[in-house]
């Protein structure tokens, strides 16, 4: 098949994903705004924004034209980020078939109101697609408030290579247990909840622990500042931000369990990324997380914003060696049963045979 993936080629989400697709040996294309290189992939820099009217007419007849010259079997916009205003939405009426995939901030508003051009744009793009999913349960229901009463949208988990994403070979012996994260530091990640709930998990664990903290971002200082009030010491390192899916990787199997003490969370790829590599995670049961983690299985979720309740499961889990291998156990399994980049592509193509008329209906997650 030949297949045309439309999205932001800066995001090392659609890397990631147009890397895993042309490794299935089709043809794949990517329409971008930015020119990048991916190892398989065609990239075709499609300008979909300009100042004024018409610049952007011309803008726009010109993405049309290149999309068009593609001719793919399927056009796959993969996040609505590239086609996310009243102008570039009407590239999409050119588009057929469309697939359309939802990553997070793409369909939840960013704050508690939403604006009616933000809704139209986003409610049109969703009529368009024959077949609209979702990396997690939770997204595919958002999804479904801008679509028509009689259709559904569907599940299809983003994916990890389970080769890279592994536990440790060996267990450490240096007798440290360490709480990992691995986010932003900026608000939607909850740093400032993740430290004052480390600083009284540290009061009532029986046993010493520490922080490792990958991450940058406009926190930082603020957020430094916090871990001096609140006498943290060398009990937290900050490790600033790790590049590279190896290294990132390397970072999980050097920590014991995991933090997401997110204020707001799509799937939390840290989470399927720690799952994968073995490790517990504890964090707050917002967004998809109750769907990523499987609490008392693979981790332990606490009610949004209870920093008491996230630094007890902090303490439960650096105090009990054994649930933490216990639960990163279960967490490998639930990252090979649902989280594989494999079972990920299995779906998709199954999903572009589908709408291209090329196979049967796709396997749903």
């Amino acid at each position: 098949m030949r297949i045309c993936v439309i999205s932001e080629g800066s995001s090392i989400h659609t890397q990631r994903y147009c890397r895993d697709l042309a490794s299935t040996g089709h043809e794949i294309h990517l329409a971008s705004p930015q020119a990048v290189s991916i190892h398989g992939v065609t990239v075709h820099v499609t300008p979909f924004y300009a100042p004024g009217v018409r610049p952007r007419l011309r803008t726009l007849r010109r993405a049309r034209r290149i999309l068009e010259r593609i001719a793919p079997d399927v056009y796959h916009l993969y996040g609505l980020f590239a086609l996310a205003s009243l102008s570039t939405m009407l590239v999409a009426r050119s588009l057929s078939p469309l697939v359309i995939s939802l990553w997070g901030t793409d369909i939840m508003p960013p704050g508690e109101t939403e604006t009616w051009k933000s809704r139209a744009v986003k409610s049109y793009l969703l009529s368009r697609a024959v077949e609209v999913n979702a990396v997690v349960g939770f997204l595919a229901r958002k999804a479904e408030t801008y679509m028509a009463p009689d259709r559904k949208a569907d599940t299809v988990y983003e994916g990890v290579d389970l080769s890279l994403w592994r536990p440790r070979d060996e267990p450490r012996t240096d007798g440290e247990v360490r709480l990992g994260f691995a986010k932003a530091l900026h608000s939607l990640s909850g740093p400032d909840f993740l430290l004052s709930a480390f600083a009284r998990a540290r009061e009532i664990c029986p046993i010493p622990f520490f922080l490792w903290v990958a991450g940058d971002g406009p926190m930082e200082k603020e957020l430094k500042d916090q871990a001096a009030r609140l006498q943290l010491g060398d009990s937290v390192r900050w490790l600033g931000k790790i590049h590279g899916t190896a290294a990132m990787a390397d970072f999980f199997r050097s920590v014991d369990f995991t933090a997401m003490p997110s204020r707001r969370e799509g799937i939390g790829m840290s989470a399927v990324e720690a799952q994968a590599c073995g490790l517990a995670v504890t964090g707050f049961a917002t967004g998809g997380l109750p769907e990523t983690v499987a609490h008392g299985e693979t981790g332990l979720l606490v009610p949004t914003g209870d920093v008491e309740a996230l630094a007890l499961a902090f303490a439960r889990l650096a105090g009990d060696s054994d649930l933490r291998a216990r639960m990163g156990r279960a967490a490998r399994v639930r990252a090979q049963a649902l989280f594989s980049k494999d079972r990920q592509m299995e779906n998709m193509l199954a999903i572009y045979r589908a709408v291209s008329g090329r196979g049967a209906a796709p396997c749903r997650s």
